[in-house]
């Protein structure tokens, strides 16, 4: 994956409430995100990318959906993440999020 990047918005990278691992696995949920917002990495990638535990990884996505930066749901029985924060919205496309792939 190398030359792809994500993009960390301010309100997440300093609120008060997210440690750095957090942070990190949103980084990586925003470089595997489409143009929709949309991803969906096994437990095992997000930890092997963020370089972190799959328990660090469930751990920050729980807080990561609390705050409201993601939300998750389950689409033709896979785990699906979307990058829900407005700045991602609006830079990536145009402020709406559509139904999960199909």
């Amino acid at each position: 994956m190398e030359g792809l990047f994500g993009v960390v918005p301010e309100p997440v990278l300093c609120h008060p409430q997210l440690n750095g691992t957090d942070v990190r696995v949103y980084a990586v949920l925003a470089m595997r995100a489409g143009a929709r917002g949309w991803c969906w990495p096994s437990l095992r990638d997000l930890a092997a990318q963020a370089h972190v535990s799959g328990r660090s990884v469930r751990r920050a996505t729980n807080k990561l959906e609390a705050v409201g930066f993601i939300s998750r749901q389950y689409h033709d029985g896979r785990l699906i993440y979307l990058v829900t924060h407005k700045v991602f919205n609006m830079v990536f496309n145009g402020g709406d999020n559509p139904a999960p792939p199909g």
